[in-house]
């Protein structure tokens, strides 16, 4: 039997007519480069042949293939597996391309998509999952996930036996099964170029269909950072404020014992320290306005759900707006998450080019 251009192993065959059904929630695991994604599609499409609702979970934050990468993307398949070349249903920004640092949103994000796709009448649920399997991080990792979705099947998908210390950790327990499946001999490895050209492909193809919009700092909320959630400083608050640091202050918010501040240079951490102990502050962070250029973001709306990812343009601190590309239908975000990656380009035309900072 053939699968796209695979020719699908007689093991795979085998694994679909046990594991595939009505109320099934796949899991899969293994290492990069071991035939996950594609293992994914194929089990999804056999649920189709069976008259199955299915969602289909991407977790591959770095490699996504349902919506962009940073995010975990969801697809109700109800008619073809051709569906999932359309707009996932669902996104969970994670914003970040490597779960080490995020471990929490994949884990959360995950479930999350896991529920909205049952929300939406899933009969079956697959999840590819990234290929951090390895080491203590890796392990903590998908150990999080496997006991937050609860699935009913566990395929491990192995070279030779790299997953069987922790695949013998799952099996005393009667709430799922592990299943062991050898990497298809067809599948080849991607090369690190590769990946980043994918990347940037993904991303340019998201922005492609976004344009600039400003939003008012009193219309969002924000995840990830105290700014927009505190106390915006008066001006003569602002001046006292900027002789403490040794620079200029251009806005400043009060939250709680914590502040966040906007200078137009960078400030030395010994100054920030010696803010803290006059204003017994347990935390300060301290941006420059070039700082949020080319940030991404997730947007919000009402219901808590990424109605778009946004790249900031400028921020405005006398003006007090954001000028942010997204897609048209984000004026109804009413909540902003941060995040530590950038895309360079110029709004609407993104390369693609990204970068941790």
């Amino acid at each position: 039997m053939s699968f796209g251009e695979l020719v699908v192993p007689e093991s795979w065959e085998r694994l679909a007519e046990e594991v595939v059904g009505r109320g099934e929630v796949i899991l899969l695991l293994g290492r990069v480069d071991t035939g996950k994604t594609t293992l994914c599609r194929y089990l999804a499409a056999k649920g189709l042949e069976k008259g199955l609702k299915v969602g289909v979970v991407d977790a591959d934050i770095g490699q996504s293939w349902i919506g962009p990468p940073t995010c975990i993307g969801m697809k109700l398949l109800t008619e073809s597996i051709d569906q999932l070349r359309d707009e996932p249903d669902g996104i969970y920004f994670v914003g970040a391309i490597s779960p080490p640092g995020h471990l929490l949103e994949c884990v959360v994000g995950t479930r999350m998509m896991v529920e909205e796709a049952r929300g939406m009448g899933a009969e079956m649920a697959v999840i590819d999952t990234t290929g951090l399997v390895d080491g203590d991080v890796g392990r903590a990792l998908k150990r999080a996930k496997i006991l937050a979705v609860r699935p009913t099947r566990i395929v491990a998908v192995q070279e030779r036996d790299e997953l069987e210390p922790f695949l013998r950790g799952l099996e005393p327990f009667e709430i799922w099964r592990v299943h062991r499946l050898e990497k298809a001999p067809q599948v080849m490895r991607k090369s690190h170029d590769y990946r980043v050209n994918y990347r940037e492909l993904r991303f340019k193809e998201y922005f492609s269909r976004c344009s600039p919009f400003q939003f008012d700092f009193d219309s969002l909320r924000s995840q990830r950072s105290i700014f927009l959630n505190g106390r915006p400083l008066s001006e003569n608050e602002l001046k006292v404020l900027s002789r403490l640091l040794g620079d200029m202050v251009l806005y400043a918010e009060m939250s709680g014992e914590a502040m966040f501040a906007v200078t137009p240079d960078p400030v030395e951490s010994s100054a920030i320290r010696r803010v803290c102990g006059v204003m017994r502050l347990r935390s300060m962070e301290v941006r420059t306005p070039e700082w949020f250029k080319g940030l991404l973001v997730g947007l919000l709306d009402g219901r808590g759900r990424v109605c778009s990812l946004g790249v900031i343009e400028e921020v405005n601190f006398a003006s007090r707006k954001l000028t942010i590309t997204c897609r048209p239908g984000s004026e109804r975000a009413v909540a902003i998450q941060f995040s530590g990656f950038r895309v360079r380009g110029n709004a609407g035309a993104y390369s693609g080019d990204a970068q941790q900072v």
